[in-house]
């Protein structure tokens, strides 16, 4: 099965939380209406990581450092996700972009009240887990 790049990018406010997106509610998208993090599909002839500074800065207005976290595949219908996550933190005062319906940051406890796309939340939880406080 044909492998496809995929980034995704975890950000980290002072306060420990992480920002989230929700995706539009219209049956041409994958995951609609729920919440995801940053990202997109590697272009061709990009890195992972110039992808996700485009990505960042594409859905949140934001361009800051980031860091390599770690790698995996994810299961899509069509062909395997490899999915490249990407670490960083944000400041209070950076004004963030509205891309789809809304956008925030949430704590761990909050997360998994919500409906996460991807299977994020088991990235999420694990994310929570490895940078415990």
């Amino acid at each position: 099965m044909k492998r496809v790049p995929f980034v995704s990018i975890l950000l980290e406010n002072a306060g420990g939380e992480v920002l989230l997106l929700l995706r539009e509610n219209r049956s041409t998208m994958t995951c609609p209406n729920h919440w995801t993090l940053p990202g997109g599909k590697v272009q061709e002839g990009e890195t992972p990581e110039r992808a996700a500074r485009r990505e960042l800065k594409e859905e949140t207005g934001l361009k800051i450092k980031l860091s390599f976290w770690k790698r995996y595949e994810r299961e899509h219908p069509l062909f395997i996700v490899d999915q490249y996550v990407y670490v960083g933190q944000v400041g209070a005062s950076q004004e963030l972009l509205v891309l789809g319906q809304d956008i925030q940051f949430f704590k761990p406890g909050e997360i998994r009240h919500l409906d996460i796309g991807y299977g994020f939340d088991a990235l999420l939880d694990e994310y929570f887990l490895v940078h415990e406080r």
